[in-house]
């Protein structure tokens, strides 16, 4: 029997909801499958704050790093103003990114008749389907690359640097067309070639990972111009691969775009295979105001746990599993009262979980 060890964390607020769904979710696999999952549980963010002084102890992340992936509930915003990094519920997922030393970022949407009615885009955009997966270097780029903040002879100046070489794009390159190859066989790699010349390196390393992938069609699109076809022809995308700073943004406008981000998951990969996953938005809106009222949807956290157990336990299989579940649910429009579609059924946070297990066992 395969054993794989998972780190659990609710996080805050609505986090503890979320995780008790993952948390059926993986029995229900063990119940079905020959496969065990060790869980490792640990407070973070606030509560331990409030508890330990620190949003995320020593020994829990040492712990942490025995295991295959995290899966996180929710990361609130600070309740006082941090004296310390490690008192604000930021250095929950920090700490993690740090000693895992993940390198690349996926986040897949999708947009489902079921709920198109959702997304801020006019119907005849929506009804043709959208399944994007955006795959977002998190080695290079401004975001990571050296800072400089100064006197200068016209005041204050300040710079950061856009910084990329070869190896790093090549991983999240592989990972592209490595993911292309099990969807519809298309990469579009995102840049700013015509100015930049990280973008310059970035296009020629993407172009030469390319050609080892002979039956993935790759396209090269700059930024912009990918901005806005993602509004008016985003069904004409398959893998978005972009640097760090892009991503960050084309992931949000993505998300955005499909009027519901909460039903997604998010995943940040190491080279080695371990992983942090959390729900799209894991600053969940409005997460103290849902609290405990069962209104909160758990799709994102689920699909969260499926990312887990396909990128870090390697088993596609028991992914699938879930994601036939979930597909099942959508399909039956079952929806929790935080954001209802046009002829949805509402029902609790607990409900849906309970109804999405029981798809799992085949009891429902």
């Amino acid at each position: 029997m395969e054993c794989y060890k998972i780190a659990l964390s609710a996080g805050d607020s609505v986090g503890t909801e979320l995780i008790a769904q993952a948390k059926k979710l993986i029995a229900a696999l063990e119940a079905v499958e020959d496969v065990q999952f060790q869980l490792f549980e640990f407070e973070s963010c606030n509560p331990a704050i409030e508890r330990y002084g620190t949003a995320f102890r020593d020994e829990d992340l040492k712990e942490a790093k025995t295991c295959c992936g995290i899966l996180f509930g929710n990361l609130g915003i600070s309740s006082s103003q941090p004296l310390k990094p490690e008192q604000s519920p930021v250095y929950t997922l920090t700490a993690a990114r740090n000693a895992f030393h993940v390198c690349t970022n996926i986040r897949p949407v999708r947009i489902q008749k079921e709920y198109e009615s959702l997304s801020p885009l006019k119907q005849k955009i929506t009804e043709k389907g959208i399944d994007i997966l955006i795959v977002r270097d998190l080695m290079g780029g401004m975001i990571t690359g050296a800072r400089h903040h100064r006197e200068g002879i016209y005041g204050r100046e300040a710079s950061d640097l856009e910084y990329y070489n070869e190896q790093i794009v090549r991983h999240s390159a592989e990972f592209a067309f490595q993911s292309a190859e099990f969807r519809h066989r298309k990469v579009t790699s995102v840049d700013k070639a015509n100015i930049l010349s990280s973008s310059k390196l970035w296009r020629e390393t993407v172009k030469e990972t390319g050609k080892r992938y002979p039956q993935i069609m790759l396209e090269n699109d700059y930024v912009d111009h990918t901005a806005m076809q993602l509004l008016t022809a985003p069904w004409e995308y398959d893998v978005i691969l972009t640097s760090n700073v892009f991503g960050d943004i084309l992931a949000d406008e993505i998300a955005q775009i499909s009027g519901a981000p909460w039903l997604f998951g998010s995943g940040e990969i190491a080279m080695d295979g371990r992983g942090i996953y959390t729900p799209n938005q894991l600053h969940h809106p409005q997460g103290d105001q849902l609290a405990g009222k069962g209104i909160v949807s758990p799709y994102g956290i689920l699909n969260a746990l499926s990312l887990l157990i396909r990128y870090s336990c390697n088993r596609g299989d028991l992914a699938e599993r879930i994601n036939r579940a979930l597909e099942r649910a959508i399909g039956e429009r079952l929806f929790t009262a935080e954001a209802v579609p046009e002829g949805g059924n509402v029902v609790s946070t607990k409900d849906l979980g309970d109804i999405i297990t029981a798809y799992i066992v085949g009891k429902g």
